[in-house]
């Protein structure tokens, strides 16, 4: 667990005390310490192995205490939650797309995961159970549904469609449908030429040789494929499907047209 510097105060002050008491001017009497702080070993977290932080970090996730949400919350304002399962917060609007995702929810207790999608404890908390994700679902169905997206798709089966919505979804070959998988820091969208459309080209790439990979970081990736930046900075329409034909067509440099059909 990070010390805070509350933490370190707090240890200062328990040093100052019991040195008052071995100079006398302080007795059992007049102040007795009700419990000191556990000393903490000074371990940074890039000594870890990436392994070792993810499975701590999902055992702190799956708590229902105060302490685990003070840790997650903690995580998240220090470095977006990288080391996180489930690290990027999406919401879920009720589109035919976003309702078939909801459908499948199972209702869950009150764990550490939502402490960044409902601090206020307002929202009923669900998880799919495919893929382990988060989904406060607000009481006014008004309001759009916050989720965690996964850094990764629990699934072998290839890549079949990209639907373009907020969030962009991922259908496989065996018919089910995920969210895309996030970064920590990076967000994913399409139709100007920004990092969101670049962050997509990306992901695109490396789903279509490894369903498995983890959420695209666009500053460790090459240059991505030109036809594949045309087709994701084309302000295609909001729920637009792109297959896997048409994915591979453009990253192998031949042109989609604005009907979304091969050319």
């Amino acid at each position: 667990m990070i010390q805070s510097k509350s933490d370190a105060t707090d240890s200062l002050d328990v040093r100052l005390l019991k040195e008052r008491f071995e100079e006398g001017l302080l007795t059992p009497q007049q102040l007795t310490v009700a419990a000191e702080p556990v000393p903490a070993p000074d371990v940074q977290p890039d000594e870890l192995p990436e392994v070792t932080r993810r499975i701590g970090w999902r055992e702190v996730l799956h708590r229902d205490d105060w302490l685990a949400e003070q840790c997650v919350t903690t995580l998240y304002g220090w470095d977006s939650g990288t080391d996180l399962s489930h690290p990027h917060t999406i919401e879920i609007s009720r589109t035919p797309f976003g309702l078939e995702f909801l459908s499948r929810l199972e209702r869950s207790s009150r764990r550490a995961m939502f402490a960044i999608l409902d601090p206020g404890h307002e929202a009923t908390p669900m998880v799919d159970p495919l893929t382990d994700t988060p989904v406060a679902v607000p009481p006014d169905k008004g309001e759009r549904i916050r989720a965690s997206a996964p850094n990764r798709l629990p699934t072998i089966s290839p890549l079949a469609e990209l639907i373009l919505e907020d969030p962009i979804w991922i259908r496989t070959d065996d018919g089910h449908l995920y969210p895309a998988p996030y970064h920590s820091y990076y967000g994913l969208s399409w139709g100007y030429g920004g990092t969101g459309p670049a962050t997509l080209a990306a992901l695109i790439v490396q789903l279509l040789d490894d369903i498995t990979a983890y959420g695209a970081d666009p500053s460790e990736n090459a240059q991505e494929p030109e036809g594949l930046l045309q087709l994701v900075q084309h302000d295609w329409p909001t729920g637009t499907v792109l297959t896997r034909a048409q994915l591979v067509a453009a990253r192998d440099g031949h042109p989609t047209n604005r009907h979304n059909r091969l050319e």
